[in-house]
């Protein structure tokens, strides 16, 4: 997991999502790779849509951090759905490398901070100024602010969640940090 960059988690379709395969698909998140999961022995299961429902609430549940994980389906036994593994192996390679350019991202910040304020912190308002793209492998954000310390984690979960949701960065773990801008009028900053 160390070394790869999209790693295929393999499920057995008739006993999905088991306490193990979780935590494997948890510790592929937090090295920071994309992951893409292969329900193999599809061909096994008698309720596809209700097997499938299950699937994707379990993942949605067991790992938060990771929205919309790419399932395939296939059965390795009679070839049906690995034709679908390679091209969404590719789409999440392209999506964990992917690179967005600052000005789109200021200007979701612009909206996101207008639709919805980050709260007060001592009174005064916490200004979120500008944010941009520091690595790709994963998508690693800074958002500089005022007074990084004093947002919650709660609306730091929203602008992450948001900024998935806006640039279609599903199946990838998305990094977001926030850092102290540097103050022009004092000396000693």
């Amino acid at each position: 997991i160390r070394f790869a960059q999209v790693v295929v988690l393999v499920l057995d379709a008739t006993a999905m999502a088991e306490r193990q395969d979780l935590s494997i698909a948890d510790h592929v998140i937090r090295e920071g790779r994309a992951l893409v999961v292969a329900a193999n022995k599809w061909d096994q299961v008698d309720d596809r849509k209700a097997a499938m429902e299950e699937l994707r609430d379990r993942l949605q549940r067991s790992l938060p951090q990771v929205r919309g994980v790419p399932v395939v389906t296939l059965s390795a036994l009679t070839g049906e759905g690995i034709d679908r593994l390679m091209p969404a192996v590719v789409r999440a390679f392209e999506t964990w490398n992917i690179r967005l350019p600052t000005g789109p991202l200021n200007r979701w910040l612009e909206d996101v901070v207008e639709r919805h304020p980050p709260p007060l912190s001592r009174g005064r308002r916490l200004r979120l100024r500008y944010i941009t793209q520091v690595k790709t492998r994963p998508p690693t954000f800074v958002i500089f602010s005022s007074r990084p310390d004093s947002l919650p984690d709660s609306y730091g979960k929203y602008l992450l969640n948001s900024l998935r949701e806006t640039f279609a960065l599903d199946g990838v773990p998305v990094r977001l940090n926030l850092r102290r801008g540097r103050n022009p009028y004092d000396p000693g900053d």
